[in-house]
């Protein structure tokens, strides 16, 4: 299994907060890491699973939808 680090996670948050990448794409990788990536430690633990439960947001799914 493969790590994600805080790096890797940074550059897609910013990729994001840039909308160069959409809701649900972000949402969607999130996704992928989670079920194929090791969290380097807790803060990116932490925010991969607030980022997989965007469409669980009611204000980020008018964003996804």
């Amino acid at each position: 299994m493969k790590e994600l680090t805080r790096a890797v996670l940074i550059e897609r948050l910013l990729a994001w907060q840039s909308e160069q990448l959409a809701s649900e794409a972000m949402w969607l990788w999130a996704l992928e890491q989670r079920a194929q990536s090791k969290p380097s430690d807790v803060a990116v633990r932490d925010a991969l699973d607030m980022l997989c439960g965007i469409p669980e947001d009611p204000d980020a799914r008018q964003e996804v939808c």
